[in-house]
């Protein structure tokens, strides 16, 4: 079946007061782009000043990071960054080293002073001057005197400090080796803190673990004296930090 073509000067229909209605194709209709005005971009310059313009800073926060300087010269602040927090490990971690030492000097004394009998029960040389005895057993127990205090001193600057700013972990590795590293408030997504055992909750010491959106190793903190009361410090810094509020007001 062909289609007749559509006579558009013929009426399809009347209207109610008999009038004849035509049938129309709709023309589309097209945007002439050419005719529309072509405006300029419009071209700004800024300008900025060779020296930066230094945020004032008020008198009681100049006051609290000079004091964090002066009481932490082993960190670097920045200059609107003062101390919040100190955190030191418990000493209980002391107590094994502690006890050892104790053993070895009593033994050592014990021996020296006791040698005399010894030798002459089990009828040792009495060639070696008991002078030189003595001076070998107080030689012995300064050296393990002196290794006491060396990882006493070892493990008192193993700490962390919370900032206005970052957190700030400082590991002492040795007598001559330290480790310093940060994150700053706003990368932190986790803090807890674990406490195992009966001796940990009777001498309150734990681990303290904080968790950032880069690192896949946490910070771990052992040996924290008080670990709930600094985990939740540290929360309360970190939410402040994110929600715009003042940090250690």
């Amino acid at each position: 079946m062909n289609d007749e073509p559509v006579n558009y000067d013929k009426p399809v229909a009347y209207d109610a007061d008999g009038q004849p209605l035509y049938a129309h194709p709709v023309a589309d209709e097209e945007t002439d782009v050419t005719s529309q005005p072509v405006v300029p971009p419009t071209i700004v310059h800024l300008t900025r000043p060779l020296e930066p313009l230094k945020q004032e800073i008020s008198p009681e926060l100049q006051e609290k990071h000079d004091k964090s300087v002066r009481r932490y010269p082993q960190l670097d602040l920045s200059e609107h960054e003062f101390v919040i927090l100190s955190v030191r490990r418990n000493m209980i971690g002391m107590l094994a080293p502690v006890i050892m030492s104790v053993i070895f000097i009593s033994l050592v004394v014990a021996g020296a002073i006791l040698y005399p009998q010894v030798s002459s029960s089990m009828r040792l040389p009495t060639s070696i001057d008991y002078n030189i005895i003595l001076l070998i057993g107080v030689l012995l127990c300064v050296g393990i005197a002196t290794g006491l205090y060396i990882l006493y001193w070892v493990y008192v600057n193993n700490l962390f400090f919370l900032t206005n700013e970052s957190i700030i972990e400082k590991t002492q590795l040795s007598l001559f080796s330290s480790n310093v590293k940060s994150v700053g408030l706003g990368d932190v997504v986790e803090v807890s803190y674990r406490q195992t055992g009966i001796i940990q909750e009777i001498f309150n010491y734990g681990v303290v673990q904080v968790g950032t959106k880069d690192d896949e190793v946490p910070y771990i903190f052992s040996y924290v004296h008080a670990p709930k009361e600094a985990a939740s410090s540290l929360k309360d810094a970190v939410e402040a930090f994110k929600n715009g509020r003042p940090v250690g007001k």
